[in-house]
């Protein structure tokens, strides 16, 4: 599998600079001034710009995840149609050349958000620019390294490509099962709130399994192939999107079902449950059939 996968295709106004100053004053870690900096277009952002780049954001990770799915399964079952597909280097090559588009727009954004955000205050300064579009630069870098880095050496690569396919279909099952479940698939995105507060099935495992899971398998995946640079990527991101996104979707369920969620919340671990049962199954698959088959 190793061997395989590591011949791939290689103007605001005043009045809001003064209410951003006022609100970005706390910590990193202050949900309230990361929404009411977000709200008050302390980015000066172009929302529609935005929004059309997200809904082609989620597109291209939807065909990025078929065809690393496609690859996954020529890998496990030989299929010989499904290698040629996985195969066809015309459509990695506009993969990683999409890839580089995407962690070249956010960047720019992130690096023009902190320079507001530096200019528009005098004390307390802060990065807090970096989590807004930061972890989405850092997540489509792991996509332009997959493609682009070069993998670890062979007997490394070997070594991870058991495990990393693993986390990749510990992965893809967290998302499917969540998916069903909810009745709608997303990847890592903005907040959102649904209209029930779901608690069974992957829910009962952890808070939060359409992110961790989207986040496995794309890092499943680089660890299988060898990609290490693509894994740092990728862990990098998720511990931004962690550290903003998270809370902040955490807050607003917690608005929106007061009780039930916090009891829900303190029995139910965010993604500590979820990593512990892979590290189990990867220990259990180690001791059965070792490192390396």
């Amino acid at each position: 599998m190793g061997v395989f996968i590591r011949h791939r295709i290689d103007s605001i106004s005043s009045d809001r600079r003064r209410v951003a100053c006022e609100a970005s004053l706390g910590p990193p870690w202050d949900l309230n001034a990361f929404k009411n900096w977000t709200a008050i277009g302390q980015f000066e952002s172009n929302s529609e710009t935005i929004h059309t780049i997200s809904r082609f954001e989620h597109l291209y990770y939807t065909i990025s995840v078929t065809y690393w799915a496609i690859l996954l399964a020529s890998i496990l079952s030989g299929n010989t149609v499904l290698t040629r597909l996985a195969q066809f280097k015309v459509f990695v090559s506009l993969m990683c050349i999409a890839s580089f588009a995407f962690a070249s727009w956010f960047l720019a954004r992130c690096i023009k958000d902190v320079q507001n955000h530096t200019e528009s205050i005098t004390v307390d300064k802060d990065l807090s620019g970096l989590y807004r579009y930061g972890w989405r630069a850092l997540f489509w870098l792991g996509f332009v390294l997959f493609y682009a880095a070069p993998t670890a050496s062979a007997p490394v690569t070997d070594l991870l490509a058991i495990p990393g396919a693993v986390m990749c279909l510990y992965g893809l099952a967290l998302v499917a099962s969540s998916a069903v479940i909810v009745g709608t698939w997303s990847f890592m995105g903005d907040p959102n709130v649904p209209h029930r507060l779901i608690t069974v099935g992957p829910y009962a495992l952890l808070r939060h399994p359409q992110a961790l899971g989207n986040i496995l398998f794309v890092t499943g995946f680089a660890v299988s192939g060898g990609a290490l640079w693509s894994v740092v990527a990728f862990c990098a991101s998720f511990i931004l999107y962690s550290r903003y996104i998270i809370p902040l979707e955490e807050e607003m369920l917690t608005e929106a079902f007061p009780s039930s969620y916090v009891h829900y919340k303190e029995r139910v671990p965010a993604f500590s449950g979820a990593l512990m049962l892979l590290l189990v199954i990867q220990a259990a698959l180690f001791w059965r059939f070792g490192l390396v088959p």
